[in-house]
């Protein structure tokens, strides 16, 4: 069975340091993310999130071609975390977005190559068929120094079998959910640096 994978297999691993981690692995990391130049952005994610060609996801979803619509302001943080700056105006009747910590963490990102994955964490997102548990949307798109890709697709993982939803998968699989663009936002935190030091 060919399902859409469209996020890193890996990818939570490679995201989230785990406790036993060394001070030089978690380092390194940390290093690699500010190289990549994105660490210090801001931009705005508009998701678009209902039936895709190609997805796996059951017939029965999005059956009335109605599309849940979200927006959040995103700082990408040098440490690989996902600060939520903002939403939009009519977010809260469509999705809740779940705060990891007290710094309004809502996610994580990690770049590979020229490519970037990062996931959004919600409490549930629902707009008449169009239903997602709660859990993460993760999120691919093209990056370039501290250029995020306009365009990307959008994901969830879980351990189902494509359209057969009620019957359980030894492993999680990638389901496409949907497509996001994305804007930069005001200045980066490198631009306010090089700028004050010109000043």
């Amino acid at each position: 069975m060919l399902l859409v994978a469209c996020c890193a297999v890996a990818f939570a691993s490679q995201m989230v340091p785990t406790v036993a981690a060394s001070r030089t692995s978690t380092g390194a990391r940390i290093a690699r993310l500010c190289m990549s130049g994105l660490g210090g952005t801001r931009w705005t994610v508009k998701l678009d999130v209902g039936p895709e060609p190609g997805t796996w996801m059951p017939p029965s979803w999005g059956r009335t071609g109605l599309r849940a619509l979200a927006s959040v302001d995103l700082a990408f943080e040098t440490d690989g975390r996902l600060q939520l700056l903002g939403t939009g105006q009519w977010d809260q009747k469509i999705v809740k977005w779940a705060m990891l910590d007290a710094n309004k963490t809502v996610g994580a990102w990690s770049v590979d190559g020229e490519q970037v994955t990062f996931y959004l964490q919600h409490e549930g997102l629902e707009r008449e068929d169009v239903v997602l548990e709660p859990g993460r949307v993760y999120a691919t798109a093209g990056a370039w120094g501290s250029t995020l890709g306009r365009k990307g697709n959008l994901c969830i993982r879980q351990r189902k079998l494509g359209w057969l939803p009620f019957l359980p998968a030894p492993s999680e699989a990638s389901f496409l959910v949907g497509r996001f663009e994305t804007r930069a936002l005001a200045v980066t935190l490198t631009q306010r640096v090089r700028g004050a030091a010109i000043l």
